[in-house]
């Protein structure tokens, strides 16, 4: 369960660090007014739909990958009996 806890966590956060440009690391000191300009709702129009893209392909896997380990386990017990 923790590494579970552990990729969702880092799902959630990955899409929004990709797009977040820290002008800081440009080497370039600037107020942090400046850092959020007029346009910064771009930075939301892009980064929330494709946190939830990236959260429902990783839902979708994570339940594609337990129910083929439930049907797997379905056969293992039948072989046994």
């Amino acid at each position: 369960m923790a590494m579970r806890t552990v990729a969702l966590l880092t799902i959630f956060f990955l899409p929004a660090t990709l797009f977040w440009r820290s002008p800081c690391s440009a080497g370039d000191a600037m107020a942090a007014a400046d850092m959020l300009g007029p346009h910064f709702w771009v930075y939301w129009a892009a980064t929330l739909p494709l946190t939830g893209a990236v959260l429902a392909a990783w839902n979708l896997w994570t339940s594609a990958v337990m129910k083929r380990q439930q049907r797997e386990n379905a056969v293992a017990r039948e072989k046994e009996s």
